[in-house]
């Protein structure tokens, strides 16, 4: 994630977005990602994981007082709702995820008759051809 995308990524309505700065040699980092990943997978969609490699956003690290790696943000619509560094226990992030987490709905999912996820519909779709605006009347 870019400095560019760090605002608008933690600014998610009805989201919690966890940014993990982290580094590829950073051998907690590692052991923390895929954590990370499978409890954000367990959420359905309400928590979103971000994350900034510290060598290559120097000036983002720097801005967010990012002082040693592993260090997590949890933001809740924009708001820093909890942090830690280093890497605890799966159990201790879970605790924490599930607690920020709790009372957000996840986005609704519709099945087909078959129990498969169903083909979203257009947004918008092409008026007919004698289609007119209510009030309106063909010469």
């Amino acid at each position: 994630m870019s400095e560019s995308e760090f605002d608008s990524f933690r600014s998610q309505p009805g989201k919690l977005a966890i940014v993990d700065f982290h580094a590829h040699w950073c051998g907690p980092c590692r052991k923390l990602g895929p954590i990370l990943d499978q409890i954000a997978a367990e959420h359905h969609g309400t928590v979103l994981i971000g994350k900034v490699n510290v060598d290559q956003n120097r000036q983002l690290a720097a801005r967010e007082g990012v002082r040693g790696i592993p260090d997590v943000r949890i933001f809740r619509d924009g708001r820093e709702v909890d942090r830690f560094v280093g890497l605890p226990t799966e159990g201790e992030v879970r605790q924490r995820i599930d607690m920020h987490a709790k009372g957000l709905v996840p986005p609704a999912q519709t099945t087909n008759a078959d129990g498969e996820p169903a083909t979203p519909q257009p947004v918008i779709s092409p008026a007919s051809k004698d289609w007119l605006p209510p009030g309106m009347q063909r010469r």
